[in-house]
């Protein structure tokens, strides 16, 4: 599971999250107040880096439905989500590296990437 999202702070924004891979027994987790850091975030990829790890997801163009948000109190804000995507990940700690792949992703992907939620679950 990864979120992210556009967080303000006194007038400026900053990309923040939470999250965790679970792969092979093993849990890696991935957070802002642990030191890590976006570094891109696209349409279908999101590249997270923290300290010696590096987390970067690939995922196929969403189907999915797309919903209405609030935006200053008007529901002008859209997000694609969809409870199946199908995305390829690459762990990688120094110069090992880490590859796997996710069958049923659930995601939600805005316009303004406002919030980015990324559930990696992985047997």
């Amino acid at each position: 599971m990864i979120a992210t999202a556009s967080i303000p702070l006194s007038g400026m924004h900053f990309t923040g999250f939470a999250g965790f891979l679970y792969r092979n027994k093993n849990e890696y987790r991935f957070a802002t107040y642990l030191g890590a850091s976006v570094k891109r975030m696209g349409e279908n990829e999101l590249l997270i880096c923290q300290g010696r790890y590096r987390l970067h997801v690939k995922f196929q163009k969403p189907g999915g439905n797309i919903l209405h948000a609030p935006d200053k109190g008007k529901m002008i804000r859209k997000f694609r989500e969809d409870v199946a995507c199908q995305g390829e990940y690459t762990l990688t700690y120094g110069k090992r590296t880490f590859p796997g792949s996710c069958q049923r992703i659930p995601l939600n992907f805005p316009n303004s990437f406002f919030i980015f939620p990324l559930w990696l679950i992985v047997p």
